[in-house]
């Protein structure tokens, strides 16, 4: 469901290394697709939802760590056997669609939107499907959102800043946005004062 960013939490914003691709869609393509995914059907296909199902996991993962971190080793280790498996899958991931293929690169994310660096500029109003990996845990986050900001920087082969706001998320890869951003900033906070 599209969100507002009505309290803090939802807007709470983290600087961050991660991946992204895109699709550029016309305002109809947008809305057709954020229509059927309404109905039932899954952002990416497969892919997607398996990248869905290893948040989860990881998720969960996380939790169980606090309580029997050797339990959660082993969960760990078995995932990420199965992750193994399924990208050497042709079927479910053809080459050029894998997101860890491509290059890290500067952003910044909130539950509401995200800033990424960029090699070609686009329209303040530009459409765009979003497929994104945010590290250091790999999570998949995918969107339909809007561009409403592009800035020329200079890093590296990046020349564009873009900043989007979501205009489709569905509710769970939100609330883990959420989480994501609320935890990334306090290991952030951490590693200064340990570092200072």
């Amino acid at each position: 469901m599209p969100h507002t960013i009505g309290n803090r939490r939802q807007a709470f914003r983290v600087s961050n290394a991660l991946i992204v691709d895109y699709e550029v869609l016309s305002e109809q393509e947008m809305h057709t697709r954020i229509h059927a995914a309404r109905q039932g059907g899954a952002l990416g296909g497969v892919s997607a939802m398996l990248s869905q199902m290893d948040n989860r996991i990881r998720d969960r993962i996380t939790r169980l760590r606090q309580r029997v971190p050797e339990a959660a080793s082993v969960v760990e280790a078995l995932n990420e056997k199965l992750n193994v498996l399924i990208n050497m899958l042709p079927m479910i991931q053809h080459p050029g669609q894998r997101l860890d293929d491509q290059t890290w690169r500067d952003g910044n994310v909130s539950a509401g939107g995200m800033a990424f660096v960029n090699e070609e500029p686009f329209a303040v109003g530009t459409c765009l499907y979003l497929r994104v990996m945010l590290a250091p845990s790999y999570y998949y986050v995918e969107a339909f959102a809007r561009v409403v900001r592009c800035e020329t920087v200079e890093e590296g082969r990046f020349h564009h800043r873009i900043a989007v706001k979501f205009e489709m998320i569905t509710e769970e890869q939100r609330e883990l946005l959420v989480r994501y951003t609320m935890n990334r900033e306090a290991q952030l906070l951490r590693a200064r004062r340990l570092g200072g």
